[in-house]
């Protein structure tokens, strides 16, 4: 199958199938190992890029019956190598050819994110609220942010994501260092960038939460050294009660527990072992309990 580099500008380019106008996509299927309940999910990766391979979602979900796809969208084969102008069309498709698989059609769909990935599961289920039936996120902004470094065409900080050849609103982040040259730590940072930024920007970035059609699950760590998870995860619940969101919300966040939840890692995440560690059981099992519930509905 030949291939074809199409280029949007000078912004962005992405390896298609030729003649067919098809991403290839790069993923990791699993599918369900017991009978198949009506629920199926996609997980999406951070800033880390790569396709993820979470154990739990690519082995312990399938057993309960739940098939999973991980879907990576960047630092993979055929996506770039920076998270830069990543064309929320490359999504869409995924979610499509997920659905249309003969094993999964009919099958109420759940994304899943973590930290960079939770704010495109919820810009998706945003924009795209028929195809998506619910949204499970850890560490999630309630803005879309720049992508990663100064685009080296434009020279200037570009978008994480386009639509339609367009880039997607965006906070841009300021300059990170203090008037000593000192580095300011990654939670500071984000925090004085999305304080900092003119209210009209912010308001353009927010995603649109309140447009979602399912239930939103969010979790945090008030330890997290990467970004103000929780405060921001408050910032989503505020909007979804002012909007009136008709579908069940709930946000958890746990104290001495970092971005990641990661228990094995504390020295350089941050939180206690112990803490971690128990919420990322309860982390899996608020999981699946939403899953079940979707189920059932």
């Amino acid at each position: 199958m030949k291939k074809l580099i199409i280029g949007i500008g000078l912004m962005f380019s992405m390896l298609i199938t030729y003649g067919q106008g098809k991403f290839v996509l790069d993923t990791i299927y699993s599918p369900a190992k017991l009978e198949a309940k009506n629920v199926a999910i996609i997980y999406l990766g951070g800033s880390d890029g790569g396709i993820p391979d979470w154990e739990f979602e690519r082995d312990s979900l399938p057993k309960l019956g739940f098939p999973t796809l991980g879907l990576g969208y960047f630092k993979t084969e055929h996506t770039p190598d920076t998270l830069q102008l990543i064309p929320l069309e490359y999504f869409v498709q995924a979610i499509n050819d997920f659905k249309s698989r003969p094993e999964i059609q009919g099958k109420k769909l759940v994304l899943e994110g973590m930290s960079r990935g939770s704010d495109l599961a919820l810009l998706l289920a945003s924009l795209f609220p028929d195809k998506i039936d619910g949204v499970i996120t850890m560490a999630t902004s309630p803005v879309t942010w720049n992508g990663t470094g100064f685009h080296p065409e434009l020279k200037r900080w570009v978008s994480c994501w386009t639509y339609e050849g367009k880039e997607i609103p965006f906070m841009e982040l300021i300059w990170p260092f203090d008037i000593s040259g000192k580095w300011i730590d990654y939670r500071k940072w984000y925090t004085e960038s999305y304080a900092k930024q003119p209210i009209k920007m912010r308001e353009k970035a927010t995603i649109k939460v309140e447009n979602i059609k399912g239930p939103i699950l969010l979790f945090s760590g008030e330890e997290d050294r990467m970004m103000p998870a929780k405060d921001w995860g408050e910032l989503i619940i505020t909007r979804l009660r002012e909007n009136n969101f008709e579908y069940n919300y709930q946000h958890y966040y746990y104290s001495d527990v970092n971005h990641s939840f990661s228990y094995t890692d504390t020295e350089k995440q941050g939180g206690t072992r112990e803490a971690n560690y128990n919420a990322w059981q309860d982390f899996k099992k608020k999981y699946i309990e939403f899953l079940n519930q979707l189920n059932s509905m």
